[in-house]
Formats: structure tokens, sequence, C-alpha cells
């Protein structure tokens, strides 16, 4: 079985993994900021969806280095 990724410090891993996903993140936080006070579900989900796939993006690039030197975070 692999050795599993045990991230001991997760909102820092997830802190620097946002750093590159600026222009995603302003631009859902835009959007939310339009209608905050009348916010629905799914009302923003495009750009969301564009900032969580580059997060993720990076977190596994992050987690492939971490590996990669045989530590753990």
């Amino acid at each position: 079985m692999p050795a599993r990724f045990k991230d001991t410090q997760p909102l820092k891993t997830l802190a620097k993994a946002s750093q590159s996903c600026s222009a995603q993140s302003l631009a859902y936080g835009k959007c939310i900021g339009k209608s905050y006070t009348e916010v629905s579900k799914d009302m923003c989900q495009a750009e969301f969806v564009a900032f969580k796939q580059c997060v993720q993006l990076d977190l596994d690039v992050e987690i492939e280095i971490v590996i990669g030197q045989g530590r753990s975070c």
C-alpha cells in the first residue's frame, strides 16, 4: 500500500496553493460581492469552479514536490 500524504499544516498549505490563483480568486470575489446580500446556491458556480480547479492543481504540485523530497508536511 502506498504511503499517504499527511499534511500537518493544512491551512498553510492551502494559503500557499492559493497564491498563484489570484485572478480566479478575484473573479469569484467580485461575483459574490455583486450580490452578497442575496447569495444563492450556484450563483457564481463558474467562478468558483475555476478557483477550485486552480487551487487543486497547485495542491497536487505542492504534494508531489514534498513527497519527492521524502518529507511530510
